[in-house]
């Protein structure tokens, strides 16, 4: 009974907190579309077959299925993006509730350590990735992911259910974003190494052979647009790795741009766990899925930091400093956290207890710390946008509106005015004040 209670509890938490969560969302949302927001509304506009649609990519990003789930949105609710960043803190909240089931399910009951996972995994410093409708696809992405790893921690499941469950999401994962290729590849060596000495071994390996077939116009469409895609003009050396990817773990807490050394002391920390975890997991005999889970939750932020140094450090390292990459990359502390507990559980040390309060006691007042300027950023952008659109409303004037306020929701303005004049005729998203 007090066990029952116990999980209630956990269950609760988080539920209580998103209220705030979603105050946050609400208040620093703009009813007006931004940036790649206006390509969406072009696309749901327009006529394209199904190739074409299927094969569709924004900066690179493979998103037909994102696209469709926005697109459906933005017609139910009549392009309002309140819609798009509610369902967004919705699956914030959804994706949460995995990891906290994962947790409950690996370690056999929760700790009061794992309170500090709502704190952690709702922090407002991500806020990018959820005041923007257009995010879905990334987050749904992280669900796909997390969807995974609960499906390959489920006992007594036959072959057949596995291999079908772990066959629909990467077919639908790969195109919702450039992240959903690595769920798709971690899905794919996952059935090699757990069948490949079975009798289903041929059986698995054809089907793997015809995902990838299927997905090879996405990889076609990224050569075939490499120099739009990838922002560099030369290989990035490994001190711009290093940099890069510092930034973007200090950025985790809220930590300004260009803090690098500064606040070294958090990414060397982070990068010494996992190495310790690799060379702990390597000598490890028998993996089981405690340590196959943490692995998967280091190697996608991992892959991800990798290919976004590859892609994005060519434009300055401000790149890094992105709040919408965040819920790609805070697998960093959850892997750790992950870490800490498996450490604690096999070797039933308080000092490794006491570590592991400190490191969730430091992100967590950090996080807190930066909150507020993270606040005040999103509700700057907010007022920016409002002023724009206060403005064209009166005056019509797209580029006076850009020159008067010193801010751009578009940057190509002929398509804008179509755009604004199909919302404002339809009475749609911040139009529809004005009925």
């Amino acid at each position: 009974m007090k066990s029952k209670l116990k999980d209630a509890l956990f269950y609760l938490f988080p539920l209580i907190y998103f209220i705030f969560f979603v105050k946050f969302v609400y208040q620093n949302t703009s009813n007006i579309l931004y940036g790649d927001e206006w390509d969406n509304l072009y696309k749901a506009l327009s006529s394209f077959n199904l190739i074409q649609f299927l094969n569709y990519s924004q900066g690179g990003h493979p998103i037909a299925f994102g696209l469709i789930v926005i697109i459906l949105i933005g017609k139910i609710s009549h392009w309002s993006v309140y819609w798009g960043t509610t369902i967004n803190a919705i699956f914030f909240l959804i994706n949460l509730y995995l990891i906290l089931w994962l947790k409950r399910k690996l370690f056999g009951q929760f700790e009061f350590t794992d309170l500090f996972y709502p704190l952690i995994f709702l922090n407002v410093n991500q806020w990018e990735g959820f005041v923007h409708g257009d995010q879905i696809g990334f987050i749904l992405t992280v669900t796909a992911f997390l969807v995974f790893l609960i499906i390959i921690n489920l006992k007594n499941l036959s072959f057949k259910k596995e291999v079908m469950l772990l066959t629909i999401i990467p077919i639908l994962c790969s195109r919702l974003t450039m992240q959903g290729l690595i769920v798709a590849l971690f899905i794919h060596i996952y059935l090699l190494f757990k069948y490949y000495k079975t009798n289903y071994h041929l059986l698995v390996l054809s089907t793997i052979i015809i995902q990838w077939l299927l997905l090879s116009p996405i990889f076609y469409n990224l050569f075939l647009n490499h120099n739009k895609y990838i922002f560099l003009n030369k290989t990035p050396s490994i001190l711009t790795y290093i940099t890069f990817i510092s930034y973007q773990l200090n950025i985790l807490l809220g930590f300004g741009r260009y803090q690098f050394f500064k606040f070294l002391p958090f990414p060397l920390f982070i990068f010494s766990l996992i190495a310790i975890f690799f060379v702990l997991f390597l000598k490890e005999r028998k993996k089981n899925m405690t340590l196959i889970t943490i692995v998967f939750f280091y190697l996608y932020s991992l892959i991800f930091t990798a290919i976004t140094t590859l892609t994005r450090s060519g434009i300055g390292y401000g790149m890094a400093q992105t709040t919408r990459y965040i819920p790609q990359t805070i697998f960093y502390i959850i892997g750790s956290g992950f870490f800490f507990s498996y450490l604690i559980k096999k070797y039933n040390s308080d000092f490794l207890r006491t570590i592991y309060f400190i490191f969730l006691t430091f992100v967590f007042v950090l996080m807190l710390n930066f909150s507020y300027i993270s606040s005040v950023t999103a509700a700057t952008k907010k007022k920016s946008q409002d002023g724009w659109m206060q403005c064209y409303v009166k005056t019509k004037d797209i580029n006076y509106c850009n020159y008067k306020t010193k801010y751009s929701i578009f940057y190509d303005t002929n398509s804008l005015k179509k755009y604004l004049d199909f919302l404002e005729k339809n009475h749609y998203s911040y139009f529809s004040n004005y009925k």
